[in-house]
């Protein structure tokens, strides 16, 4: 039997997300949640609804993906400590708080999306 060279062309095209397209993705869906726009999570802002989608965004980019805390931090115009302090709050609302998991479960229930072959 006659062995095929296997090449870049042979291979079906992967829908596979880095991290750049993963953060802007997870950014949309959390904009999207609280009814603002991307660009919104992003700015220097205290108001409570676009604290909270930048929490959550922070969190599940956290705990997806492989990157640091301060990279995490640049991609949402935030310290790296504010990162660290976002896992923990949204940690301690999803225990206590009923009505924030209701609103946030899809989101903080998100896994990325692994390569498949078929």
């Amino acid at each position: 039997m006659e062995s095929k060279e296997i090449s870049w062309w042979t291979i079906p095209a992967l829908e596979i997300m880095n991290d750049k397209q993963w953060c802007n993705r997870i950014i949309e869906l959390c904009a999207d949640n609280v009814g603002i726009k991307d660009e919104d999570i992003l700015k220097r802002t205290r108001k409570r609804n676009i604290c909270e989608a930048r929490q959550v965004a922070a969190y599940v980019l956290r705990n997806t993906t492989g990157m640091s805390l301060e990279a995490i931090g640049k991609r949402l115009n935030i310290d790296h400590a504010t990162v660290y302090h976002s896992g923990k709050h949204v940690k301690d609302l999803m225990e206590y708080d009923k009505i924030f998991v209701a609103n946030w479960q899809k989101i903080l229930e998100m896994k990325r999306p692994e390569p498949t072959f078929e």
